[in-house]
Order: structure tokens, then sequence, then C-alpha cells
């Protein structure tokens, strides 16, 4: 399936096409050529920062995505930060939020509203975003490559030497990241990785395994965490999208809904739908969790991935139907939630609802040194640290478990973390399998592990010292296992990268 056909299957499933033009264009980004110093497969945040970090080290780059917009999570909705102490976000991933926080200000004057909304940049509206990244990646050179599906992968040795997209497209490089959520250019590239929970016994990990039913517990599955839509919606009512039906609306999807409504007794909207709040009357809302019907995305064809994500968007547009038309749901609920709706302005091209599905977890590196949970409240400090995390360890329930009116949730977990530090290992394939590729996102990490690092601001601090080990790398002619990494590490500290996590105190932030 292409890149087309796809978007058009998605937009012909779900609703029609309603809004007006963001004026964001791609044009200035069409590369001239398939071939770079360095190639980036993905143009998530951390992919994007990635990109910056060695265009500025003087490195010929190319990004490569299979979406027609660039920034991933941030442009399709997640614009309410996960961020956990703001002190531990420096370098280009504070820069970019400094940016934001100037865009809103050079268009609303310092003393606005939307000024004061974002909260220092770190709350965003999708489109801004975009108008960011793209103004951004203008300014340093960075070429991209949009709406192409990358195929097979042609290594010499263990070096890449190019990748194929499903278009017949042979894209060259010196160097590679894979910045993607799924993990997609590192499995094809024949990377060592794992997919799903390890078992409680495999690195010692008490939260590990699954939860429930409790004789299985410990055990090691293939399950991941829930997908879902990061809806931008808005109260505004001459920007508002009423919601709608969708096709195959069934209520009964929602009894988990219902009977948590019912036993708490609550009677605001917010109690079931996340209100997060961003500027100029929109919010940054998580819908419907859908635990365990995203299993088989990661590995599944593009065909099969469509229809998934359709599934998901159908699920998540009957929710927002459900909290405004179910008897069940309290009346207050019903009426608050009619005064909502999708954002007009945003999405326009794809029927104001996000382009891209929230990919809590793909694939992960097995690679030079995995990240356990040992890494995250025992040893917590690294000689190779390349930058900092401090968000708790966040599972949401893989499955749900029904036993009359009683729902169990397998795999939750909610637990605090000190701010720990990441090593430069944790982001590189075994040296035996490639030494030109560096990971950002899907990286060496148990479940457990992960579950703290999946954050966009983790991510692109991530990117950021992939592009710029990749141009040191390049520099020095070794492998990216052979770089030295008191360079790398005074480099990015040079740059306002935060890595040495001892200053900082425990902190306990919201689910996203």
């Amino acid at each position: 399936m292409s890149v087309q056909a796809r978007r058009d299957f998605l937009i012909a499933g779900g609703l029609a096409v309603v809004g007006i033009s963001t004026g964001v264009t791609r044009a200035a980004l069409a590369p001239a050529r398939d071939e770079a110093d360095l190639v980036i497969w993905d143009s998530t945040p951390a992919g994007l920062t990635a990109a910056v970090a060695a265009a500025r080290a003087e490195l010929s780059v190319l990004v490569v995505t299979e979406d027609k917009h660039l920034g991933g999570l941030q442009t399709s909705g997640l614009g309410f930060t996960n961020a956990g102490q703001i002190p531990t976000i420096g370098g280009l991933t504070l820069e970019f939020h400094r940016r934001v926080l100037k865009y809103y200000v050079d268009k609303y004057g310092p003393d606005a509203a939307p000024v004061t909304e974002s909260m220092n940049g770190f709350r965003f509206e999708p489109h801004v975003a975009e108008r960011v990244w793209l103004d951004w990646l203008q300014e340093v050179g960075v070429k991209c490559v949009t709406e192409e599906v990358i195929r097979s992968v042609e290594r010499r040795g263990a070096r890449i030497t190019s990748f194929e997209t499903m278009s017949g497209r042979r894209i060259r490089g010196r160097t590679f990241i894979d910045a993607s959520y799924e993990g997609d250019l590192l499995a094809l590239a024949q990377c060592s990785f794992h997919l799903g929970r390890e078992s409680r016994a495999k690195y010692g990990e008490s939260l590990a395994g699954v939860t429930y039913p409790p004789e299985l517990a410990g055990t090691e599955d293939r399950k991941l965490q829930p997908f879902d839509y990061r809806c931008c919606l808005t109260d505004v009512a001459e920007n508002r999208v009423p919601f709608v039906e969708p096709p195959g609306y069934d209520p009964q999807s929602y009894a988990w809904l219902r009977t948590k409504l019912l036993r708490k007794g609550v009677e605001r909207l917010w109690h079931a739908l996340p209100i997060n709040r961003m500027p100029r009357g929109k919010t940054d809302s998580r819908t419907a969790e859908w635990p365990g019907h995203s299993w088989d995305y990661i590995e599944a064809t593009r065909e099969r991935r469509a229809k998934i994500e359709l599934a998901h968007r159908r699920h998540s547009a009957g929710f927002l139907w459900f909290l405004m038309t179910d008897s069940s749901v309290p009346q207050s609920i019903r009426e608050e939630a009619s005064r909502w709706g999708l954002a007009k302005d945003e999405f326009t091209d794809n029927a104001n609802w996000p382009w891209h599905i929230y990919v809590r977890e793909g694939r992960r590196l097995v690679g030079e040194y995995v990240m356990t949970q040992r890494d995250l409240v025992e040893d917590r400090f690294k000689s190779d640290g390349v930058g900092l995390c401090s968000w708790y360890m966040d599972v949401h329930p893989v499955e749900l478990f029904r036993e009359g009116d009683v729902f169990h949730q397998d795999g939750y977990v909610h637990q605090s973390v000190q701010p720990f530090e990441i090593p430069w290992r944790s982001l590189l394939p075994k040296e035996t399998e490639l030494e030109n590729l560096s990971v950002p996102v899907a990286m060496s990490s148990s479940h457990v592990a992960f579950s703290s690092i999946r954050v966009e601001p983790v991510w692109m601090i991530l990117g950021h010292a992939c592009g710029l080990g990749a141009a040191q790398s390049l520099a020095a002619d070794v492998p990216l296992q052979k770089l030295p990494i008191d360079r790398l590490r005074a480099r990015l500290q040079e740059e306002g990268q935060i890595i040495d996590a001892r200053p900082f105190p425990d902190f306990w932030p919201k689910s996203s």
C-alpha cells in the first residue's frame, strides 16, 4: 500500500474532511540528491533534533519518512509536553521549546494569553510545532524526503550503505540513525531487538513480566502498551467541529468506562477524558486507550497497520460520541462533552484528526548495553552518560480482564524515579552487528526501563547525542562504538545538554 493510498484509506474510513489551511508548506524541504553524510529514518522529534545537531556540525543530512507532515507525535496532538523535571532538559531540546515560546511572543505579543498558556513553550498547538520544525530545518539546511516507506537495507560487513524505499528510491549515506517509533530500520538491518515484555527473571526486574492473571505473574510475552490518538479538542465555538457517530459505533465497546463512572460516581468530563489545556482554547486529549488491539501493529504490513490505525480512529471517535450521547453517562458529563469538538484549524487535510497514531512502544534494540530497572533506581550514574531522564516508570495496562463488573489491568506500572543518566552504549547496536547506526527512540532497554524513557523530550535529548555522535564518528573515522566518549560528552555540554543527574531531587509527575 502506498503512502497516499494509506492516507486515502484512513480518511475514507473515518470522517469527512473539514477545516481550513494552516499555511504550513513543505516545498522548501525537497532534497536535491538521495544521499548524504547522515541519513535519518523517520521524522520524529528525536530524528529532527539529530538532524539539526548534525547539520550544525557541518554534515549533510537527509531525513526520510513515510509521513506527509514532519514531527511525529509533537505535531500530531502531543503538545502537553511530558517534561519531567524541566531543569534536566537542555541543549537542542530546550532550544526547541524556546523557539515555540518565541513563536507565540512574536505572533501575539509578550503579554498575550497564548504566551502564558504555552508555559514557556512546553505546551503548544500541533501546527505551531510543525511550523517551528520546518523553519528550523530550513535554517540549518536539512533536506527531507517525505511519503516514502522503507523496504530493505543494504549492508557491507558491519556497515549500512543504503536503504531502498517501496517506490524504488535508493537512499545512500555514510552513517545512519533509526529515529522511528517502530524500529523499522534496525529490524531490516538485522540488529538484535526485543518486542514485548521480558520475564521478571530476564534482568532481575521486580516490575517485569505479566501481572495478571496471578498464575502467570512474572512471565514474558509479546504484548505492548496500548496505542491511541492525542486529539486536539476545543471548546471555542467558532473553531469547533462537533463530534459525530463513526461507522460501526458500538456503545458496548466502552463498558469499562461505564463501569468506572458508575463505581466512582463522578460528574465531570475530565474524569473520563483528559483535558490538558494548551494555548488558544485547545487541548491535548488522550482518547480511548484500547488495550490489546495494537499488539500486532509493529511487525504488520503497511496494509495491516493502516487497518489498525483506522480501527483505533473509529474507537476514539466512538468514545467521544459515547461521552456526549450515551444515557449511562451522567447528564453533567454529556452536557460538558457537547461543548467540545475537534479543532477546525488543526490537521486540516485529515478530517481534523491527528496524522500519527500514538505508538507508545515498538521494537527495542538489544545493543551494547541494555538499560533495565536497576539503571533507573540503583545505578543511576554512567561514565558515558549523554543525557538525563526524569519521567517516572509509566506502563499503561497492556490488557484488561473482565470478571463480572470488575476490570483487572495487566501490566500497569506507576513508580517514581530520581533523574538518571542514559549511557551512549544503550543507543548503539552490538559492534559485531553494526558500527554506523545509532537508535535514539527504539533504544536498548527493557520494557520496564523503556516506560520511563519513552517521552519526547528524552528522545530529543538522545537525538541530540546521536546527531553529534554521527558527526564525530565520521570526523574521526571510527565506529560509533569506538567514539571517544569524553569528547562527545564535552561537546554536548558545550551545546547546553545536561548530562549529570546528581544535583536533581526526586519527582512524581502525571501519567501520559
